[in-house]
């Protein structure tokens, strides 16, 4: 071999070497950013929130932003608080619908109110999920004695089956 064929030689192997290192090399972990809004269920420091953080770990950052007695009718009204809570979110959970049902909004209207809310979500955000009304997709034995709050178990089951959606490994 040449000099020259020596060197294209071992020039490929230092650039096989260094696409090695650069692809597989660690980078630094990105942090999930998950915005849950809502209902009280999602209140700031919620059992459901503190319980969804210990389910996901310390590759997401969840939030709280839920605000008792909220209906989907009245998160449209603050428009503005909505878009502002959810900006820059990377995982956006929406859980309205029980107190739509309990002052007599139609599930129609309800739909299409979740329906809109999702829509003003940023394009930039990874996933977003309407989470079902705890006291229709959890048992009875989940639920507190008024039937609509969920228990210390409840929030961490319900923790749980939502962390599952969300995982990404």
């Amino acid at each position: 071999m040449t000099r020259f064929k020596y060197l294209q030689f071992y020039c490929g192997i230092l650039i096989l070497l260094l696409r090695f290192l650069i692809f597989t090399s660690p980078v630094e972990s990105q942090v999930f950013r998950v915005v849950a809004v809502g209902d009280s269920h999602v209140e700031p420091r919620s059992a459901f929130i503190r319980s969804l953080q210990n389910s996901l770990g310390d590759s997401y950052l969840v939030e709280g932003h839920g605000r008792r007695g909220w209906t989907s009718s009245r998160w449209i009204r603050a428009g503005g608080a909505f878009r502002r809570e959810v900006s820059s979110a990377d995982i956006v959970l929406i859980s309205l619908g029980g107190n739509d049902i309990s002052v007599g909004i139609s599930p129609e209207r309800t739909k299409e109110n979740i329906n809109f809310l999702m829509t003003q979500v940023s394009s930039t955000t990874l996933f977003v999920y309407h989470m079902g009304v705890p006291r229709i997709v959890l048992e009875r034995h989940y639920l507190g004695r008024d039937g609509t709050h969920m228990t210390l178990a409840g929030s961490r089951a319900y923790s749980e089956q939502i962390a599952a959606f969300l995982f990404y490994p």
